[in-house]
């Protein structure tokens, strides 16, 4: 799912590893968010 989303919105190689990046970020933000609150 997420190779797929990758190569949707990346048409580059890289677009896996931005994917997993991107991914990562938002559950660490999500992670903050619920910390925080």
């Amino acid at each position: 799912m997420s190779d797929k989303f990758g190569r949707k919105r990346r048409p580059w190689p890289l677009g896996a590893l931005g994917s997993v990046l991107f991914s990562a970020l938002l559950g660490s933000l999500l992670a903050l968010m619920a910390y925080m609150y």
